[in-house]
């Protein structure tokens, strides 16, 4: 009968943290660049929300496209990256991506395509109230989104 040392529990330890880094890797390259898409107070959601409050000016649609425009390169290259990694990951994981990139009310993408609307009204001097209600339904489901987001983080974790 072997004897387990009081030396070897760390030591077993270790390399089961080293395994499972190993073996999660996938996972959390993908959360980490997931990351990447979160949108930030003080970014696109603060002038989303001047919108929907109807305090908004010229200088807060010209940030918002700014931002927007911006943001398109990394937001396009992230999100290819992802749909690249899916095959490699756990299932649970793939799906919580699909959900991050593809939802139809809260995903990236959607999102994206509602900021877009706001900032064509006001290029085409048609900012209303519908307006002010659609950056209020983006600002809800940025909310949902960046939620989402976390989720995944605690997933990989």
């Amino acid at each position: 009968m072997a004897v387990k040392s009081e030396a070897s529990k760390p030591t077993n330890l270790l390399l089961r943290e080293l395994l499972d880094a190993w073996v999660n890797r996938n996972e959390r390259t993908a959360a980490r660049n997931a990351n990447s898409l979160t949108f930030w107070r003080d970014g696109m959601l603060a002038q989303l929300k001047k919108i929907a409050n109807g305090t908004s000016s010229d200088e807060t649609f010209a940030e918002l496209e700014k931002n927007f425009r911006e943001s398109a390169g990394r937001v396009d290259r992230t999100t290819r990256q992802l749909k690249r990694a899916r095959p490699k990951l756990e299932t649970r994981i793939a799906h919580q991506i699909d959900t991050v990139l593809s939802h139809h009310d809260f995903g990236k993408g959607t999102i994206r395509e509602a900021i877009e609307e706001v900032i064509s009204d006001y290029q085409y001097g048609q900012v209303s109230e519908n307006t002010r209600e659609v950056a209020r339904m983006i600002c809800f489901h940025i909310r949902t989104f960046n939620a989402e987001l976390e989720l995944l983080n605690r997933m990989v974790r």
